[in-house]
């Protein structure tokens, strides 16, 4: 009885009913790993622009600390002031790129006057730029992930009814 044409077409319909499931398995697990390796990827990139934008940072610190507190514009200050706009057209927004182009033609402009030729103009942009440095260190912050934080004021279960009780 089982060896009819009946039975026969209904093994093979079940058989190619099995591998039609197996095969849409293997499609799910392979969309899947699709999925997980496009996460991994962004996750990696956005690991490397990390590190890119912690490096810009630190060149713009390096300029503060050489225009803000030692009050002296070196070459070094100058090479520093040059990679941050190198790496912040890569890893930052037009803005701070922008500024920090506009700071560096500044820097540069200061360090080339001997300090005894140095005009009330360039005293004033000298004040500015230390303003500058600051706003836009802040905003390379904010940029970065490491601006203000944003959390909430207050708590989950905070308030006269909770019943929560806080140590």
């Amino acid at each position: 009885m089982a060896d009819g044409p009946f039975w026969m077409s209904f093994t093979s319909l079940l058989l190619s009913g099995g591998s039609l499931v197996v095969s849409g398995g293997s499609l799910l697990v392979s969309l899947r790993s699709l999925a997980a390796s496009r996460t991994a990827n962004r996750e990696a990139q956005t690991a490397a622009r990390l590190e890119h934008r912690l490096e810009g940072m630190n060149h713009v610190r390096w300029v503060m600390h050489d225009v803000i507190l030692d009050g002296n514009i070196t070459a070094d200050t100058v090479a520093s002031i040059r990679e941050a706009v190198q790496i912040s057209d890569r890893v930052f927004s037009a803005h701070v790129a922008e500024t920090l182009n506009q700071l560096r033609a500044t820097i540069v402009h200061l360090h080339h006057i001997p300090s005894e030729q140095l005009t009330e103009r360039d005293l004033k942009a000298a004040d500015e730029l230390k303003e500058k440095l600051e706003a836009v260190l802040e905003r390379m912050k904010e940029e970065a992930g490491f601006g203000k934080p944003t959390a909430p004021t207050a708590r989950p279960g905070d308030g006269a009814g909770s019943k929560i009780i806080r140590w």
